[in-house]
């Protein structure tokens, strides 16, 4: 058990504690400093993520007030790392720090794939520095300052220097601590200018509160993902669907950071691939945390805003939403609570469906842009009976015309009018599906019907049906078979089709396709395959070619004959490389023909057939090729 150990100061390292108390204790050799803390000597001296510290913990008395837990999420770059990792991992993190073995911990928390370069050297501020040998007599490194991305003190305002201090020294088991001789006040200048400074203090500023708070990890790193596209989408920066609109994403990510700071921060987004587009779609990695506070902050401003609100989607704002069904008692109160969302196919906008429960439905596209638009209807789905009611009222009045009806219920008058003829329609049917005393027999149904039919020849059994459709209602429930043998045919009339000249258009294609195949055939770039498809989409005319080529002959022999298969392509490709080769005054063998082709080593015999020469059968053993 320890008799003694340093006091953490105030956002200390993990690695700085235990290297003031090597300095203090006074050991010659750090394997006897490694023993009396951990109980062994094959501990390394980690400066960002360490492990053992349950063994550390061990050998201080309780009453110290040394928790593992504690040490781990205030002295360590464990808070900066595990809240942009997924639970599992990042509780896999938490247990190997505490635990004996942590070898494996910057390979399997993704530090070690990315792009992103650790600092080589301990970081400090040079006023931190002065003030803290003055207060403390002595300095120490602060987490802060180690954290990566971190290069200026929010405290003093001072850009961070490099000590002499490796993070990943050379002797691996050795616990340096800051001293005045490894933390020299070199002239240090940055080439930046203002507005990047104050990126860098604002962005210094978001990693102290990150390191601060013990944040919980996502069980799924979509979770973040989710987030970035419904803020993405608010900003016009995707599709309502989701789909990220990447290249403006890029250049309002560039147009508000800026290349200097985004230099410094080695996060420049470039490419196709770049990692600015992968952090909007899918995650399936983990990137890293300045990526993270990067979006956070051009997207809320800062990673507390981020985190404390829920950021979800809401094209149409918050339920309930009100009735706009004008003959309800709940008019333009918030009643609604049923609401589907879709995309329109066209512009790929959300379009709300609302429905009532007084049987009211309506929809209109989105995204709403202000409160007024809540008072909005695109379409009426549905009126529903409380509406059909309140119309057949009005309409029993005498004295109210469809207009005066029509701005009572606020609608348009043909609406009034339609559906006043529906409900005369509708009681109509009503009373014409009983059976008539004059039809009682079904051989009287099936007279009435001949004769309905003989005395409108030319209606089709739609029409007959709207002139009589209790008749055609009872004959469809009790004779379906005879009603559908008994009935007109509607038959489409067809028309000979005279306006292609598929002969002058045969002509026309293949003077198309003709001069696309000759360009190809003389280029002198690498040749591309000649296909019906290439020469369809560089002609325009793929549809045509695809559709309609037993109508145009001539160009159907000419394809033929000049379409190549993938053995005639690889031919072609083997003499036009074997000619760049004479042309450039060079060796022409065929393992370079192979290599300039695009051929694997397997082709060698087509080469050789090709060529009809020998064979440098080694030159193929390198596997150096182009499928």
């Amino acid at each position: 058990m320890l008799t003694f150990f340093p006091h953490r100061y105030p956002d200390e390292l993990f690695y700085s504690v235990l290297a003031r108390y090597h300095a203090k204790i006074g050991y010659l050799y750090p394997r006897d400093t490694l023993n009396e803390l951990f109980g062994k000597t094959t501990n390394c001296a980690i400066s960002d993520l360490p492990s053992c510290i349950n063994l550390l913990t061990e050998h201080i008395p309780e009453e110290w007030g040394y928790d593992e837990n504690q040490l781990i999420c205030t002295t360590t770059l464990y808070n900066y790392y595990a809240p942009f990792m997924d639970l599992t991992r990042a509780t896999r993190l938490f247990e190997t720090m505490k635990g004996n073995f942590g070898g494996s911990i910057h390979t399997f928390t993704g530090i070690m794939a990315s792009s992103i370069k650790t600092p080589r050297f301990f970081k400090f501020c040079p006023v931190c520095v002065e003030e803290e040998i003055e207060k403390l007599g002595e300095c120490y490194w602060h987490r802060l300052h180690q954290s990566p991305g971190v290069l200026i003190c929010p405290e003093h305002k001072q850009l961070l220097l490099d000590s002499t201090v490796l993070t990943v020294g050379m002797h691996k088991h050795e616990f340096i601590p800051a001293l005045k001789e490894n933390c020299q006040f070199k002239p240090y200048k940055v080439n930046a200018s203002d507005n990047t400074l104050d990126k860098l203090l604002k962005f210094a500023i978001e990693a102290q509160w990150l390191l601060d708070n013990t944040l919980s990890s996502p069980t799924n790193l979509n979770w973040y993902r989710e987030r970035y596209v419904n803020l993405l989408i608010q900003k016009d920066l995707a599709t309502p669907s989701g789909r990220v609109r990447v290249d403006d994403l890029i250049y309002e990510f560039l147009s508000f950071y800026g290349e200097e700071f985004l230099n410094l921060m080695q996060s420049l987004p470039q490419g196709d691939n770049n990692w600015l587009a992968s952090i909007a779609r899918k995650h399936r990695k983990v990137f890293h945390p300045i990526r993270h506070l990067l979006m956070m902050g051009f997207l809320t401003g800062s990673i507390a805003e981020f985190m404390n609100n829920a950021f979800t989607y809401e094209p149409f704002g918050k339920g309930p939403w009100p009735c706009l069904n004008a003959a309800a008692g709940h008019y333009k109160k918030p009643v609604i609570k049923d609401l589907e969302i879709t995309y329109c196919t066209e512009t790929r906008k959300p379009v709300g469906t609302f429905t009532c429960k007084c049987g009211f439905v309506f929809s209109r596209r989105g995204p709403d842009k202000d409160s007024n638009d809540r008072y909005r209807i695109g379409r009426v789905k549905e009126f529903g009976p409380v509406w059909k009611e309140s119309l057949q009222k009005l309409l029993s009045m005498q004295n109210m015309s469809f207009r005066a009806i029509a701005r009572k219920l606020e609608v348009d008058t043909n609406t009034v009018i339609k559906y006043s003829r529906l409900l005369e329609d509708e009681q109509s049917n009503k009373n014409d599906t009983d059976i008539p005393d004059a039809l009682n027999t079904l051989e009287e149904h099936r007279k009435a019907w001949l004769q309905l039919i003989t005395a409108y020849p030319s209606y089709s059994k739609t029409e007959l049906r709207k002139i009589k459709p209790g008749l055609y209602t009872w004959l469809y429930r009790h004779d379906r078979e005879w009603l559908n043998n008994n009935s007109p045919f509607y038959v489409s009339p067809v028309l000979p089709n005279n306006r292609v000249d598929w002969q002058k258009r045969d002509n026309e294609v293949l003077n198309k396709v003709k001069k696309v195949v000759q360009v190809e055939l003389r280029s002198s770039s690498k040749p591309r395959r000649i296909t019906i498809s290439r020469l369809g989409k560089e002609t325009g005319l793929l549809a045509l070619l695809e559709k309609h080529l037993d109508k145009l002959p001539k160009t159907k022999s000419y394809l033929d004959a000049t379409t190549e298969e993938f053995d005639g392509f690889r031919i072609r490709r083997i003499k036009w490389a074997s000619k760049v080769l004479a042309d450039s005054e060079e060796e022409v063998k065929p393992w370079k023909i192979a290599k300039l082709a695009g051929l694997r080593p397997e082709y060698y015999e087509l080469i050789d057939t090709t060529l009809n020469g020998p064979i440098n059968y080694e030159a193929f053993s390198n596997g150096d090729f182009i499928q």
